[in-house]
């Protein structure tokens, strides 16, 4: 469609900026099917090339358009050093945008003009790049067909030399010095003092228990490093000669090595804390909150039951003796471990089968066999 009518009088829903970009539409091609518009239009002086991509929006918004292009040309007789280095400036923005990698390759370039040469400066280098894929002759045929004058361009590697140091866009944190926190025989070992009035016996609690206070001693102490918040998890298994549960607790690291030592040097501890099912190990755990020592006091349970005595009827007992034979296997699709072992005293031997997280199953494989 051939015409000779100003832009804003061909869509006349648009608000343009300034008369400066409403120039006269000598051309457009339309696409129904597809709903965009080609728009050849001239103006009385150059545009740039956000100015006119500002128009292509407004219009694609205003007339639900797929597609909006404006092919611009300038009436200017006699173009200016300015007006040729603007339209060599837009040119190489619109090749920018159909190509991301040319964007990349023009970033930060220069220009300079001498006797209807524009020397494109790349600061990012791959001239070759670009002349094998005759960028060069693009330019300058789009930027003789919009100011109808002839110019050649010549792209020149010239990389950037920093001459001095950048300064860090974030000052860098120092690393934080880990204090040494140590522990009297006085303080608790984790949380804060309570007073022991009733201690559930651990072959009584399951997983609807919730806040109970459990004695026991330790064993299987484990631990591990969080590094995003900067704790530990530290765990371990609890009996009292009755039953044995799991427990866990988080702390800060600058603590972490000191609740350890404790532990590994405490026979008797007290734990106050919520006893349930943890759903990642699917065992019973009292996820602790207070940990206190207990060494005056003689733990109390079920006496010891003979080898010989034990039948399928037995139930839960209480056995001492010595550990020769021990068997792990893992479960990777339950992330579970199955610990056999054998144990023998004076009047004879029985097996013994439980099951642990598979991240926990060497250091339960090692206790077994120092405590055995």
């Amino acid at each position: 469609m051939a015409t000779s009518i100003p832009l804003n009088q061909v869509f006349p829903k648009v608000d343009f900026d300034s008369d400066k970009v409403n120039g006269i539409v000598t051309d457009m091609a339309v696409d129904k099917l597809t709903r965009s518009f080609v728009i050849s239009v001239t103006f009385k002086s150059v545009v740039s090339s956000k100015a006119i991509e500002h128009c292509c929006n407004e219009i694609r918004k205003c007339y639900k358009a797929e597609h909006v292009k404006i092919i611009p040309t300038y009436e200017i007789d006699n173009p200016s050093e300015a007006d040729i280095l603007k339209v060599v400036s837009n040119c190489v923005h619109s090749i920018g945008e159909e190509t991301p990698f040319y964007k990349a390759i023009f970033d930060s370039c220069e220009y300079k003009y001498e006797d209807n040469v524009v020397k494109i400066i790349l600061r990012h280098m791959n001239v070759d790049y670009l002349e094998s894929d005759n960028v060069h002759t693009k330019i300058a045929r789009e930027v003789s067909r919009a100011l109808n004058t002839n110019i050649q361009i010549h792209f020149i590697d010239e990389p950037m030399n920093i001459e001095v140091s950048l300064e860090p866009i974030y000052d860098v944190p120092e690393t934080r010095k880990k204090q040494v926190v140590e522990l009297t025989e006085d303080e608790p070992i984790l949380g804060k003092k309570f007073e022991v009035k009733e201690i559930t016996p651990l072959g009584k609690t399951d997983e609807g228990s919730g806040e109970v206070v459990v004695k026991g001693n330790t064993f299987a102490l484990s631990s591990r490093y969080l590094e995003k918040s900067d704790k530990y998890i530290i765990s371990f298994y609890l009996t009292d000669n009755s039953g044995s549960v799991a427990v866990k607790f988080f702390t800060a690291a600058d603590n972490a090595e000191a609740i350890i030592n404790a532990l590994k040097n405490t026979k008797t501890i007290v734990v106050k804390g919520k006893c349930e099912l943890d759903s990642y190990t699917s065992e019973l755990t009292v996820n602790a909150r207070s940990i206190l020592r207990n060494e005056d006091e003689e733990l109390t349970g079920e006496p010891d039951t003979k080898m010989c005595d034990i039948t399928e009827e037995t139930g839960f007992c209480v056995t001492h003796g010595s550990v020769h034979f021990i068997d792990v296997k893992e479960i990777p699709k339950a992330q579970r471990a199955i610990i056999t072992f054998y144990m023998n005293d004076p009047s004879g031997s029985a097996a013994y089968r439980f099951s642990v997280p598979m991240a926990e199953s060497d250091n339960m494989k090692g206790f077994i066999k120092k405590a055995g």
